[in-house]
């Protein structure tokens, strides 16, 4: 079965970029300027040639799929960072740019980098993918454009009404020798004009596999769809849903996408089940059938409940073609039911259930006190089998007359912080919370604070090629806030640590941070060039999951020790990564007070 979907990971996208070198490369000997606008190349990635350009992370990418083989793909793609389409970046094209006079670039987009493997050309799937396209541009009420030079596609568009704006408009390149002969034709939709849904509707009719008293059914279902009064759908024998009214489609929670599709598509497998063989009986049996079905919303995931009645759906002939049928919700009526039965349940264990409750937590107090005391007992010698060398390591410094000043300053300050991290696990309380939140705030100037902390990671890093920086904007000199200067600047260190080991070793880095002041708040922006997060690891972090990707012998303490820094401080955090660029965290604290005022 061939099946559509949006191609969302970069594997997937690696895949389409092969095909399209596979289609358009090898088969069609497809030519282009290496000076081309719109950096048209060929790489190898992965082992594989793929044909790419400078468009291709900012495009929406739709793949035809057999199983799970790509068979076909397409892309939509908006303008660029300039407000520019791709098509006008190429002189030849200023003779059509009049079609586009009034239109924001912003609600526009291309249709292009069309593609279908051999053995799978006139099989439906450029009806297919061009479906998917203009159910985005419905659904994103965009207005879409495309050109091409193909006979079957020129004739396809024609069919579908897809509207003509130029023929033979223009030419990407003259020295395009597989483009010299065959300028392009350019079509316009208007979403403003209805245009988009009205080719979208002709598209969906399209289907050269069903007779004409078939497609006169499915017009005329079409035709009465927006004036049901009720929800109201319509299914072939596969189960694809051919149609469907807008009061269905917000009684479910999702968007005309799902037209050409299976349930399998947007529901899970159970659900999908349960409703295409209800589908099966309807059928079989040639009677009308209703059930319950529960099915989840599309969008919110919330679970529904709708009775579904189900009709056979024939031709002029009397063949079963499909179903009709209509859903009233009835989750309220469903959740009552089941809310009385709960409730009714709970009483008789309510008894039980409270002893089983008070022993478990009773237990769990039990031995988190137990955990509490050892840990605590732990700390306590640690911290003082710490003092001997801090105090020895004084006693050095005393001593070093001969170290710069400036050394001599740095080793002091990092030695004081040695000894502030050992009194906090020293002074644990009985109840076994660290004193060390107790350390008392004070409105301070944090770029001073910071500047310390960056003075002391110049020495610490001194064999390592990596630049320190620090910047401070005018309006933020002067910001106070109130925070724990020792809490603070090991915070500042941890990230510091962090940024350094995302570098990998012998390569040259930066790691700067930039001070800025805005909405009386003062942010601390810390930027580095190493490797980056992805999006789980960055939703580890941010919901303070213990996060030692990349370390040999970390222990997730010092982001911890920076959330448990943010608490006290009133602070927030927030984190910009991209995969092989490096990351950005950016730590807030409200002003309480400007210098001077």
């Amino acid at each position: 079965m061939i099946t559509v979907k949006r191609l969302t990971t970069q594997g997937q996208i690696e895949d389409a970029c092969q095909l399209l070198h596979q289609v358009y490369i090898e088969r069609q000997r497809w030519e282009f300027s290496a000076q081309n606008p719109s950096q048209i190349r060929i790489e190898s990635r992965n082992g594989r040639m793929v044909l790419i350009d400078r468009y291709i992370d900012q495009a929406v990418w739709f793949g035809a799929y057999d199983n799970a083989k790509l068979m076909g793909c397409i892309r939509v793609c908006g303008a660029d960072e300039d407000n520019l389409l791709e098509f006008e970046r190429y002189t030849n094209s200023q003779v059509i740019q009049r079609f586009l006079i009034g239109h924001d670039r912003k609600n526009c987009v291309e249709i292009g980098k069309l593609a279908v493997i051999d053995d799978y050309v006139g099989r439906g799937i450029v009806k297919i993918l061009l479906l998917a396209c203009f159910r985005y541009c419905a659904g994103n009420q965009y207005s879409a454009l495309t050109s091409t030079s193909h006979g079957y596609l020129k004739a396809l568009y024609r069919k579908i009404e897809f509207p003509l704006k130029k023929e033979k408009a223009f030419k990407y390149e003259s020295t395009d020798a597989s483009r010299e002969a065959s300028p392009v034709d350019f079509y316009f939709a208007d979403f403003e004009k209805y245009e988009i849904i009205e080719t979208l509707k002709i598209l969906e009719c399209l289907d050269d596999d069903l007779n004409k008293n078939t497609r006169n059914i499915f017009t005329a279902l079409q035709t009465v769809e927006p004036v049901m009064p009720t929800p109201f759908y319509w299914m072939d024998a596969t189960g694809v849903v051919l149609g469907i009214n807008d009061l269905c489609l917000q009684a479910i929670g999702t968007t005309r996408e799902i037209v050409g599709k299976k349930p399998y598509e947007f529901y899970k497998k159970e659900i999908a089940d349960h409703i295409l063989e209800h589908n099966a009986q309807v059928i079989r049996t040639g009677e009308i059938k209703s059930q319950e079905e529960w099915i989840e919303d599309v969008t919110t995931k919330e679970k529904k409940c709708f009775s579904a009645i189900k009709a056979p759906l024939r031709d002029n002939q009397g063949t079963t073609i499909g179903i009709i049928g209509t859903s009233i919700e009835i989750t309220a009526e469903k959740e009552a039911e089941r809310l009385r039965i709960e409730n009714q349940a709970q009483k008789s264990a309510l008894d039980q259930y409270e002893k089983e409750r008070l022993r478990l937590e009773n237990q769990a107090q039990k031995s988190a006190i137990e955990q509490h005391e050892k840990v605590t007992v732990f700390a306590r010698k640690v911290a003082h089998d710490l003092n001997s060398p801090i105090s020895a390591l004084k006693m050095c410094i005393l001593g070093c007359t001969e170290l710069p000043a400036e050394k001599l300053n740095v080793l002091t300050r990092t030695l004081d912080r040695l000894s502030n991290i050992s009194k906090n696990l020293l002074d644990i309380n009985e109840d076994h919370s660290l004193r060390a939140n107790l350390e008392p705030q004070k409105p301070l100037v944090i770029h001073d604070q910071i500047s310390q902390v960056i003075t002391e990671k110049q020495l610490q890093f001194k064999d390592r090629p990596i630049t320190f920086g620090l910047a401070v904007e005018p309006e933020a000199k002067s910001a106070l806030a109130n925070i724990q200067p020792g809490q603070f600047k090991r915070a500042i260190s941890n990230l510091i640590n962090n940024a350094v080991d995302s570098i990998p070793d012998n390569k040259t880095g930066t790691v700067s941070i930039k001070i800025t002041s805005k909405d009386n708040s003062v942010h601390v922006h810390l930027k580095d060039d190493g490797k980056g997060m992805n999006c789980d690891q960055i939703e580890k972090i941010l919901n303070r999951k213990k996060f030692t990707e990349g370390k040999a012998n970390g222990h997730g303490i010092g982001l911890q020790q920076v959330w448990d820094m943010l608490d006290f401080n009133s602070g927030r955090m927030d984190i910009h990564s991209v995969l092989g660029q490096g990351t950005t965290i950016t730590l807030n604290f409200p002003i309480v007070a400007i210098c001077g005022k």
